[in-house]
């Protein structure tokens, strides 16, 4: 059979990122206005669609059971269903040497205390994510839906905003604390882009003199001799950060504080205390008082395309941008960039001038790992937008292999 798709406007980011695979049920979600789906039953509880697994069971936050669907397009699955559960980070080792579990993900600070395991393996991949320090820059004006950049904010300083980026040793913190399965991050285009990297860009690395000569430069000096640099006025000078709580948070937060510390700046986590993730989202675009610098990531799927994060809309937290990134970010996805050439320029293009505004510091680009029990065949981390074959999945004993 054939599909024919008619599009009322197509970017040539389709070239890029390939074409969206979740298709929607039409005679199931249909009636639901879009503004109440995500609040809808049949989203949360008993949602449908057409790949090999059906829902059976859902215990929102906790666990899914998924059943086999027999009439699969590709072929019957090779498993009776699958069973997700949402397990604490710390107990996934145990989980996978007691046979729990069949697959999971797997922490990267503790991984080389487990290097060497018995009835299970590691499969990896770059992952299309990368993690950032942002700048609180302006206010999201909901009636015009348009981000409006404040010049008075107290990171609109774009030499403050440099010196926080050289300040810190990210590449450190990817070696020590990721072990080396996190890297520095130069620009927002991860290498699973590497076409579209401009790697004449050599990011924010470590490097705090030259964080010193920006902040002397930009008017931050200690006047007091307190080991603290005050604003350009002469004023006390405090930075409140935003990050959120997860596995080595507390340890990566202090190592910033004192990286911060270390070149004049006085920067405390905002409230005293990292946040749950929920928490720090709805804070940061919805610009909670008092943050002034926040550390997010962003997945970006196999669309390198900067819109999703950092165009005019609430999603962008700084809230900001300049009239030469919006030309830039357009240029990206414009008719011209249907030229294979004029598309890469262009985001390189992008890339240099987001470095040089530092609305957004890149700091570590990541590598995934899961732990596969040896008794699975025929996984690995392909997403299924590129390679629909869950239903090959299958089972070489009755039960996990433990330890």
């Amino acid at each position: 059979m054939t599909l024919t798709i008619h599009f009322i406007s197509v970017k040539p980011t389709i070239l890029v990122g390939g074409f969206w695979v979740a298709s929607a049920p039409r005679h199931y979600l249909g009636d639901i206005p879009v503004k109440d789906l995500i609040t809808s039953e049949k989203i949360r509880t008993r949602p449908i669609g057409f790949g090999p697994f059906k829902v059976k069971t859902i215990v929102p936050g906790e666990a899914v059971e998924f059943e086999r669907f027999d009439d699969y397009w590709r072929g019957r699955p090779l498993l009776d269903g699958v069973s997700l559960k949402v397990i604490n980070p710390d107990m996934v080792p145990q989980a996978m040497a007691s046979g729990e579990l069949d697959v999971c993900d797997f922490n990267a600070q503790v991984y080389p205390d487990y290097l060497n395991p018995v009835n299970y393996q590691y499969i990896g991949q770059l992952a299309t994510a990368y993690s950032y320090t942002g700048f609180d820059l302006g206010d999201y004006d909901k009636e015009k839906k348009t981000n409006v950049a404040d010049p008075n904010k107290k990171m609109a300083n774009r030499s403050l905003r440099q010196a926080i980026g050289y300040a810190v040793n990210n590449a450190a913190i990817g070696e020590d604390l990721y072990n080396g399965l996190r890297v520095l991050a130069t620009t927002i285009i991860t290498p699973r882009h590497a076409g579209y990297q401009n790697r004449d860009i050599k990011g924010y690395y470590y490097d705090p003199e030259k964080a010193k000569q920006l902040l002397d430069a930009a008017g931050y000096i200690d006047i007091d001799g307190d080991g603290y640099r005050e604003d350009p006025d002469g004023k006390r000078f405090t930075i409140y950060w935003a990050m959120m709580d997860g596995p080595g948070a507390e340890t990566i937060a202090q190592f910033k504080i004192q990286n911060w510390k270390d070149v004049g700046l006085r920067v405390q986590l905002f409230n005293g205390r990292l946040l749950e993730m929920n928490v720090f989202y709805n804070y940061v675009q919805h610009d909670e008082p008092g943050i002034d610098i926040f550390d997010g990531a962003w997945q970006t799927g196999f669309d390198p395309d900067p819109f999703g994060l950092w165009g005019d809309h609430d999603w962008n937290f700084p809230h900001a941008t300049t009239t030469e990134l919006m030309a830039a970010m357009t240029d990206c996805s414009s008719e011209q960039a249907w030229d294979d050439e004029f598309r890469t320029n262009a985001y390189r293009k992008w890339q240099e001038l987001f470095f040089e505004e530092a609305m957004a510091i890149p700091t570590l680009w990541r590598t995934e790992i899961v732990a596969v029990n040896n008794r699975v065949k025929n996984f690995d981390m392909a997403s299924s937008d590129i390679e629909m074959k869950l239903h090959l999945i299958g089972l070489t004993a009755a039960a996990p292999y433990k330890k």
